[in-house]
Formats: structure tokens, C-alpha cells, sequence
């Protein structure tokens, strides 16, 4: 069911065959689940991983372990890196972060193009807060872009049952 939803070759369809995909690696079932299909394509080889463990909880070790040995798994590089954030306004502060070092990551070694699981659902939940919690205006109201920069979004029109699915 999940491969009629997304097909492997269009998720990195707009690439260049050897273009560098610097993917961010949460140890969550989105990112995984595009990790197994980035590396069903010919991009396997070119595929980097990057974890960054923010020590918030007991599963953040767990989830550092599981990143190693999925890079270990598919034979990508994984960069690793620790972090501690105040827990004041953490969300925001860690997602400053993560962009931050993913950019850092990629001019660093190269790499063309930046890819996170976001997906259906979190498109969803990011538009209703920024409409009825937020009040935003306009232009906050794109919600999350499937490409800004060199970021690419790959799975944001995949549900987060479709996902689960294929997981």
C-alpha cells in the first residue's frame, strides 16, 4: 500500500545521480522509514546521516544506538553529535540547532541537498497551531516548504498511517 502512496525513484527524482543527500536521523519511525527508501535507490552510496542527541530523556540513547547501527546496516557515514539545550523554549531552540549543523554538515562535506521526514500529519498540526494558537499571518501560513534551500522534504504529502504502514 505504502509504494503507491510514494514511489522510491520520485523521492529523489529531481537529483542528480551523484548528488550528496545529507539526511537528518532522529531514530523515529520517519526518519527510518525514509532512510529504508533512500537507500532502495541509486543515491545508496551518497547518503549521509546526521544525529544529534539533545539528552532530553531515557529513549535518547537508545535512539543514538539505533542510528549507529542503521548507518552500520546500510553502510552510510553518520555524524554524531551530543548537545545539551535549555529547556526553556527547547523546540524552537533545538530546531534552530538541528537546521543550523545540518547546513554546517553539508557546505562542511559537500553535500548537495538536505532531506527531513516531515510529513502529512506534521504539515497539518504546524498549520493549525500557527492559525488558531499563533495567530499568524500570512506567509507563516505555507507551513512547512518541501523544498527551501537545500532542504528537501520528501514524504510531507505521506500520511503518518502510510508510514507506519510501511515501518
Amino acid at each position: 500500500m505504502f509504494s503507491k502512496l510514494i514511489n522510491v525513484d520520485d523521492t529523489v527524482k529531481p537529483f542528480k545521480k551523484n548528488k550528496k543527500i545529507l539526511l537528518s536521523l532522529s531514530g523515529g519511525v520517519d526518519s527510518v522509514v525514509l532512510l529504508d527508501l533512500l537507500n532502495k535507490t541509486i543515491y545508496k552510496k551518497n547518503i549521509f546521516l546526521l544525529h544529534i542527541n539533545y539528552n532530553t530523556d531515557t529513549h535518547s540513547s537508545k535512539s543514538k544506538a539505533l542510528c549507529l547501527d542503521l548507518s552500520k546496516k546500510y553502510n552510510n557515514k553518520l555524524f554524531q553529535i551530543n548537545r545539551l539545550i535549555d529547556s526553556s523554549n527547547f523546540e524552537s531552540k533545538a530546531r534552530e540547532d538541528r537546521y543550523k549543523t545540518l547546513y554546517a554538515y553539508s557546505n562542511k562535506y559537500n553535500i548537495d541537498s538536505i532531506m527531513t521526514a516531515h510529513h502529512y500529519d506534521d504539515q497539518i498540526e504546524t498549520l493549525y497551531m500557527m492559525k488558531y494558537i499563533h495567530k499568524s499571518n500570512w506567509v507563516s501560513m505555507l507551513g512547512i516548504r518541501k523544498y527551501y534551500g537545500k532542504i528537501y522534504r520528501p514524504l510531507l504529502n505521506v500520511r503518518k498511517k502510510s508510514i507506519y504502514e510501511y515501518a
